[in-house]
């Protein structure tokens, strides 16, 4: 299972139209190989056949949160709300390594969004054929003024489309998973993700004119990827 709130990604460039498929995607897929379906980024997996789980798994990490992370007093002063985006690898040992920011808020509670992540206990590592492998995930994490913890996060309305929409997207069923998209954008006209990989999946029907056009609204949203893949594949 993927993407309730943590969502893998990362990996590395390849040519679009080789064996090893590259899909830029931001949040899910980077590198595909197209003969086994496993996707990959070097040692560091994205997906895999059992993904890497917080022991007790998702209401036991949510109950983590809520019990660990505080609302720093700089951040509550100013009003400051939302979600930070934090990216890290779940190793062969379950130990969580290289956790870092994707997309901030404020310094305070990012650096807080940092620290609940770096204190968190040994996961239940993934599993692809039958092995220990390291996988990378990305965990938003909600901050919403009204006490001094955070209150017990939970996934946004859209965020239940967008699993339905990769899990269809990864078996190749791009027309439904656009349709899977399209609702969840409805819910959330800024799910930057949402927009994205349904680009991903225009690209693969080979409709480019609206590959291009949700790519440049995830752009618009802050994506990086989407710029380089408009300045690769989209005319000027």
């Amino acid at each position: 299972m993927i993407l309730m709130l943590i969502t893998p990604f990362f990996g590395v460039s390849q040519n679009l139209d080789s064996t090893n498929t590259e899909v830029l995607d931001s949040n899910i897929i980077k590198v595909l190989d197209v003969e086994t379906d496993t996707i990959i980024d070097g040692e560091v997996f994205v997906i895999v056949e059992k993904m890497p789980e917080f022991p007790g798994g998702m209401k036991e990490m949510y109950m983590f949160l809520a019990k660990n992370i505080y609302y720093p007093r700089e951040a509550k002063e100013q009003n400051i709300q939302g979600k930070v985006y934090v990216n890290f690898v779940v190793g062969k040992n379950g130990v969580l390594r290289d956790v870092k920011i994707i997309r901030g808020i404020h310094k305070s509670l990012d650096d807080e969004a940092l620290r609940v992540i770096r204190i968190m206990p040994k996961w239940e590592p993934g599993i692809q054929r039958g092995k220990k492998v390291a996988v990378s995930y990305n965990l938003p994490i909600s901050f919403k003024l009204g006490g001094d913890k955070l209150p017990f996060p939970s996934p946004s309305k859209a965020d239940f489309n967008f699993n339905a929409a990769v899990k269809l997207h990864e078996k190749g069923k791009y027309k439904m998973a656009i349709k899977y998209y399209s609702d969840g954008i409805k819910k959330d006209s800024k799910h930057i993700n949402s927009y994205y990989n349904r680009g991903l999946c225009y690209y693969k029907l080979k409709i480019m004119g609206l590959a291009c056009t949700d790519w440049g609204k995830a752009k618009e949203l802050g994506s990086q990827d989407a710029e380089n893949l408009i300045k690769k594949y989209c005319a000027e």
